[in-house]
């Protein structure tokens, strides 16, 4: 089990897996009471919205972790690829952490590693490996200059396991929905300058935290793809939500994580 820190609070209970962005898992255990708010609902949208994303980022871990799982893709053809995938979490005394994700064959054989170095009130910053070895074998990595690199050939990209947006500087709650069963706070976030996405909109859990479900949208507004999280399984004694799904609403595709140990 990995245990997170929140902003001026005590640890958070169950699992909260490099924030899917590494969220890897979220916790279905109570975090408040039925009547609590972590944020203050009369202050206007901005207000509110810059407010819950600062409590979002500012959760990090204290203890490193490690899960594995099934990374799966569906082409629009119906055609499917599989691949193992693992999630590495290096915890440090300050706040800043690492993520590492690691997809490999079937086999085992690593095709592809992903790193993000992450700071509750900084940008992330990303690596990737260049498939390439040094003398000694080591393999290379190199600072990606674009965050918008997909993981293993999926539509889970760097940029949506590092869950930029919430670093965007236009956060607002627009308003307040139940989904799933869940009371949810809908937040629209907007990029200073958009290059990929243009916003993305997220459905967040008002007593975890945790977001449920994202919709990113192109500059002409049109909707590009849809992140849902699901899948309850007990795993270490918590009961997580351990499944992540992707789907390109543009071209057909679907991808799924699903962490298992």
């Amino acid at each position: 089990m990995i245990k997170f820190r929140r902003h001026l609070e005590a640890l958070i209970p169950g699992a909260l897996l490099a924030l899917c962005a590494a969220i890897v898992f979220l916790p279905v255990t109570r975090l408040a009471a039925e009547d609590d708010s972590p944020i203050d609902e009369s202050a206007p949208p901005e207000v509110q919205g810059q407010q819950l994303a600062e409590i979002i980022r500012t959760q990090y871990p204290i203890e490193n972790y490690q899960t594995q799982g099934l990374l799966s893709i569906r082409s629009n053809r119906g055609q499917r690829q599989e691949f193992k995938i693992a999630s590495l979490v290096y915890a440090s005394p300050s706040q800043t952490w690492t993520n590492i994700f690691q997809v490999a064959d079937l086999q085992g054989r690593i095709k592809s590693e992903y790193l993000i170095i992450r700071n509750p009130r900084k940008p992330n910053i990303y690596f990737r490996t260049i498939g390439q070895v040094d003398t000694e074998g080591q393999t290379l990595i190199e600072r990606a200059k674009d965050p918008y690199v997909p993981i293993g050939n999926s539509d889970f990209m760097m940029a949506d396991m590092g869950f930029d947006f919430l670093f965007w500087p236009n956060q607002q709650v627009i308003r307040q929905q139940i989904r799933s069963g869940r009371n949810t706070y809908m937040l629209e976030s907007t990029p200073a300058k958009p290059e990929v996405y243009g916003k993305v909109l997220s459905w967040i859990d008002k007593k975890t935290l945790g977001p449920m479900r994202a919709e990113a949208y192109d500059l002409e507004g049109r909707l590009i793809k849809v992140f849902t999280v699901g899948g309850i399984k007990e795993i270490n004694g918590e009961k997580v939500v351990s499944r992540f799904d992707m789907e390109n609403s543009q071209t057909g595709y679907f991808s799924r994580i699903e962490f298992n140990e």
